[in-house]
């Protein structure tokens, strides 16, 4: 995995240059999107086989549609983009602590 901070042309080109198969993709999207850059990085990503956890609010088709059998979509169940946002940043949060813990166990006992 590596990072992407803002989805972008820019984000897409450095999947399509730097990514190989089974990395990972997180994708953060608040509500139906139809940003190309968005859309575009997820099928960089799809044709070099790596996997994608979308975190998503409700009635997101176009990202949902574009995952594969491998991939995984934790959608939270609201329509109000505020909410979605609070959810993925405590979700963010979370990631972050269990990826710390596996890497510098010691610190954590």
């Amino acid at each position: 995995a590596f990072p992407v901070v803002a989805l972008n042309h820019y984000a897409q080109a450095q999947v399509a240059s730097l990514a190989q198969a089974g990395d990972l993709l997180l994708v953060f999207a608040t509500r139906e999107s139809d940003d190309s850059a968005l859309i575009e990085t997820m099928e960089t990503a799809l044709s070099r086989n790596m996997i994608m956890i979308a975190i998503t609010g409700q009635q997101n088709d176009m990202v949902s549609g574009l995952l594969g059998a491998s991939d995984l979509e934790l959608q939270i169940p609201s329509l109000n983009e505020s909410r979605v946002l609070e959810q993925q940043l405590l979700i963010s949060q979370c990631i972050s602590e269990l990826v710390e813990n596996t890497i510098f166990p010691q610190e954590h006992d």
